[in-house]
């Protein structure tokens, strides 16, 4: 449309190679964590299912009253040996259910509602979303495309259902005679920093140049955010799996170490 169909494909190479480094960075800053969520699970299943209804046929044997841990290890390995296709068949269900909202308009649309509202993941992905649309935008409309068409195209490569519905609204209104800062102004989904950059850029005659500078501002900042969450996500899952077979371990001990000063 613009005429400037090389250009445009080599900004589009450059912008998705920067995409698939992010994309890479975060797959593999969480390899670990997940390796580790994986394996830990893995060892609590196998202690509640087959090593602690074992251990607990010895220590009943004994007639010795156990200790407030060790009871509730029993009863929560008890449940997991009798109810864990249960357990299975509800988490199956779950992500087929999940999965199947998410592929209609409204489902998708609660679903992303909902993790936007999630503090820190809420608005990393904001961040995110923010910045390709933007840096998008600017791409067509650097190559002469209207501004009603490229945000038409723009709308569709947004992921979020929330923000996408936003587009469409601001579009709608900059067709009806608004400006597209005063169109986004009404907006509760774009932050103020990106509400005045694209109301100075309009107004200066350099709309295209501060949503390049939005797009570097938030890409930098999803960038930080992705370097502080990974660092932050694999001690908490390792702590996590501590706490929990640490407690099964001690559970276990307690009623060993009651025995023995018994016997003693």
């Amino acid at each position: 449309v613009g005429g400037m169909l090389e250009d445009v494909l080599k900004r589009l190479a450059g912008f998705y190679e920067k995409e698939e480094d992010v994309r890479g960075k975060i797959q593999t800053a969480m390899a670990y964590p997940i390796l580790v969520s994986c394996i830990g699970v893995l060892t609590v299943f196998v202690l509640l299912s087959f090593v602690v209804p074992k251990l607990t046929t010895i220590f009943l044997e004994f007639g010795q009253a156990l200790p407030l841990p060790t009871r509730i290890l029993i009863q929560v390995s008890d449940f997991f040996a009798q109810f864990w296709w249960l357990i299975v068949l509800f988490t199956t269900l779950f992500i087929f259910l999940l999965t199947r909202i998410n592929k209609t308009s409204e489902g998708k649309f609660r679903f992303d509602s909902l993790i936007l509202s999630i503090p820190a993941v809420g608005e990393f992905l904001k961040k995110v979303e923010i910045s390709r649309f933007t840096k998008s935008l600017a791409t067509l409309l650097d190559n002469g495309v209207p501004i009603l068409q490229a945000l038409d195209v723009v709308s569709e490569a947004v992921n979020n259902e929330v923000l996408k519905r936003e587009l469409i609204r601001i579009r709608a209104e900059i067709g009806g005679g608004a400006s597209f800062s005063g169109a986004i102004s009404s907006s509760r989904n774009f932050p103020l920093f990106v509400k005045n950059m694209i109301s100075i850029g309009e107004e200066g005659g350099m709309l295209e140049d501060a949503l390049h500078k939005v797009s570097g501002s938030y890409e930098r900042d999803s960038d930080r955010l992705v370097k502080i969450m990974t660092s932050l996500i694999e001690p908490l899952m390792i702590l996590s799996m501590g706490v929990v077979v640490g407690f099964i371990v001690i559970a276990m001990l307690l009623p060993i170490f009651q025995i023995n000063l018994m016997v003693r």
